[in-house]
């Protein structure tokens, strides 16, 4: 799905002067609110690079691989837990969060079975999406 990686025109920055690079995030949303929260959140937390899409349309134009998906399982024409497979299968190393309204156990089981490493229940609380994130990206060694 995703093409080669995503990379400004000069060289990447690096994580608070540790050496290591910093992680590209993509955020996949289809409401405006919701993208415009998580975007605004993740860079202000400075967790990493963050580009954000409202269909997976725009994110397979995009052409880049990310290190980490944050996705909303709610949208509105592709089935959010089969692009999460997808990726899985593509990336086994993508850190991938998945965010539903419908936060009942077989939703949380079925997105975890579909390969997100976490599922966070919206209205989304910023503390647990960052951990997430991170502890999903250390496995990367980004922190």
């Amino acid at each position: 799905m995703f093409g080669k990686r995503y990379r400004p025109m000069a060289a990447p920055p690096e994580v608070a002067g540790s050496g290591v690079q910093t992680p590209y995030l993509a955020v996949l949303a289809h409401n405006d609110s919701l993208r415009a929260m998580l975007t605004d959140g993740l860079r202000l937390s400075q967790v990493g690079q963050v580009h954000a899409y409202s269909s997976l349309q725009e994110l397979t134009d995009a052409k880049a691989e990310f290190d980490a998906l944050i996705i909303d399982l709610d949208l509105p024409v592709t089935d959010g837990l089969a692009i999460c497979t997808a990726q899985r299968k593509r990336a086994p190393q993508l850190t991938i969060l998945a965010m539903s309204a419908r936060s009942g156990m077989s939703q949380r089981v079925a997105a975890l079975n579909a390969g997100a490493d976490q599922f966070l229940e919206k209205p989304v609380s910023q503390p647990e999406l960052l951990a997430g994130l991170r502890r999903g990206l250390a496995r990367g060694r980004y922190f």
